[in-house]
């Protein structure tokens, strides 16, 4: 029970700390570069990459707690969750937090 309170916070705070990123980004976007520039915006590939590391610290922590069907089986899970709440964080910050803002869409 431990394994899954600490894989649970984990990956809560990896998605925090993703959230905040993306919306530094964004307001740097908004802010500095008055929606102007064409730097490599690095919006899109967090929603790639939030979820292996979340897979990777999942199975850190849950490798000596599970057998490595279960192993998998959470790291499965994780992975689909992370990838799904990456989305709707990826949503949430280019479509309600930049007008918010005051970006233009």
């Amino acid at each position: 029970m431990v394994a899954t309170k600490k894989i649970l916070l984990a990956n809560l705070f990896l998605i925090v700390f993703f959230l905040i990123y993306l919306c530094v980004l964004d307001a740097i976007f908004i802010f500095l570069l008055n929606e102007q520039s064409g730097f490599v915006n690095d919006l899109g590939m967090l929603i790639v990459i939030m979820p292996f590391i979340g897979v990777i610290i999942t199975w850190r922590l849950a490798f000596s707690e599970f057998s490595s069907i279960g192993c998998f089986a959470i790291c499965s899970f994780s992975f689909v969750a992370l990838m799904v709440i990456g989305f709707i964080e990826y949503l949430w910050v280019a479509t309600h937090f930049h007008t918010l803002l005051g970006g233009n869409i």
